[in-house]
């Protein structure tokens, strides 16, 4: 079975990751924007409506208006150590995972990238078999 993920906020040094790394089992669309409502509205409703997977950064604050358009969203993965930009309430009432990146260097991303974004792709899975409901990377 395919996972529909979307990327946002997708950065210059996280490029090379993808390059290098076919990610099975994944279909991934990418984003440099933000996610916002406005980046939302220019978004078919069939990508909102597929996608069971979402990853920002902290730059994106995923609230629960941002959270009720997707209609299928199982797990949010922030490629942050930081979680405070995604809404726990409205996560916990869809019954939504959350997954961050306990040992990233928030002050500096670039380092570790690839070894943080094969973590994040392991804890998806895992968490896709049922592991976890709120986990850190």
């Amino acid at each position: 079975m395919t996972t529909n993920m979307l990327f946002f906020d997708y950065q210059e040094h996280e490029k090379s990751f993808f390059e290098k790394n076919n990610i099975e089992g994944f279909n991934i669309t990418f984003f440099e924007e933000n996610l916002t409502l406005d980046t939302i509205k220019k978004l078919p409703q069939e990508t909102l409506d597929n996608a069971t997977v979402i990853s920002v950064s902290t730059y994106s604050s995923v609230d629960k208006n941002i959270i009720e358009n997707f209609k299928n969203l199982r797990i949010i993965a922030t490629r942050s150590k930081q979680h405070e930009h995604i809404c726990k309430k409205s996560t916990n009432e869809r019954n939504i995972a959350i997954l961050n990146v306990e040992n990233c260097d928030d002050n500096n991303p670039q380092n570790n990238t690839h070894k943080n974004l094969q973590t994040m792709f392991d804890e998806i899975r895992d968490t896709q078999k049922g592991a976890h409901i709120y986990g850190t990377i």
